[in-house]
């Protein structure tokens, strides 16, 4: 018999479709077995077949979600009325080949604010780390907690603003989380200013130091990092935006300077002197054309700006 139930699980993970008779024992093993290889005719088959407690179905939904197996996952909701636990969103949030489409029927009516045990990351937070915006939007027009924090400290804002997606910070964020625009919003370190500065996201930048109160919570230390970061990655971006940024920084009381970092390089510095030039002639002062490289004028910056 065990022989036989073992052919019999091996012939369900390859996909054939069992006998009409079989053993009651075998079907729910079998089943498990389709499910987890993604064997949709042979779970088709068993399915009608095979009983199940509440605990077990929530295995077999988890099952299927941690292959990635929506199909099967959507013929156990719609056509027998399985309700999964929650922490299918964890998986599907993850998943880079799920349809917003196919993401949002799956998760009707589960909890959008279930986290993950060892981190703290909900789905709203993986499919922002994911980059997945359509689902972001998704999940926000559906009641998920904007303001949720991961272990690490990581928020939706500091994913956002990674991301550049300037117009959900702007439009809906800056309107939803208004508080998180005042300090540290990612990994319990970086401002937002910090994260836009660092990537070259210029635009955003400039939204933020417009827009939001101190240049979203940069204090004096804070703002010279921002500006440091503008002079290190401005050459790969428009020069426009840097400068730009960099004047707006410099009237919040930054004084950037490129002397003691470890990484100088000639056409780095050559497009630092250029940049900070042409951001003292926005702010109409055309005599000073040479970065700051006192010591004692700005708080060291952290070798990992």
């Amino acid at each position: 018999m065990e022989q036989q139930k073992c052919q019999f699980l091996i012939r369900c993970a390859e996909g054939h479709r069992p006998e009409p008779e079989l053993p009651h024992s075998f079907l729910w093993p079998g089943l498990l077995m389709a499910v987890q290889a993604g064997a949709e005719l042979v779970v088709q088959d068993l399915l009608p077949r095979t009983q199940w407690t509440q605990e077990q179905q929530v295995e077999m939904c988890q099952l299927a979600a941690r292959g990635g197996h929506w199909r099967i996952l959507e013929k156990m909701i719609y056509e027998y009325y399985i309700r999964p636990a929650s922490e299918i969103l964890l998986e599907a949030s993850k998943d880079p080949f799920l349809s917003t489409t196919r993401f949002a029927s799956l998760t009707r009516g589960l909890d959008l604010d279930v986290c993950e045990v060892e981190n703290g990351m909900t789905p709203l937070l993986l499919c922002a780390k994911h980059g997945f915006l359509s689902r972001v939007e998704w999940c926000l027009e559906h009641g998920a907690n904007p303001r949720t924090t991961s272990r690490s400290h990581q928020t939706l804002l500091g994913f956002a603003i990674t991301n550049n997606w300037q117009e959900l910070v702007e439009r809906r964020l800056s309107l939803l989380v208004p508080e998180l625009f005042y300090g540290e919003c990612h990994s319990g370190r970086d401002t937002g200013a910090h994260i836009a500065a660092r990537l070259g996201h210029w635009s955003l930048l400039s939204w933020l130091l417009n827009c939001t109160p101190a240049g979203a919570g940069a204090a004096a230390a804070a703002v010279n990092v921002c500006g440091f970061n503008i002079l290190m990655t401005g050459a790969r971006k428009p020069q426009f935006y840097a400068s730009g940024c960099l004047a707006k920084l410099i009237l919040m009381g930054s004084q950037p300077s490129l002397a003691s970092h470890r990484n100088n390089t000639a056409p780095m510095m050559a497009f630092a002197h250029e940049c900070y030039a042409n951001a003292l002639m926005l702010l109409g002062d055309r005599k000073s054309t040479r970065l700051n490289s006192s010591h004692s004028s700005v708080s060291r910056m952290p070798s990992s700006a």
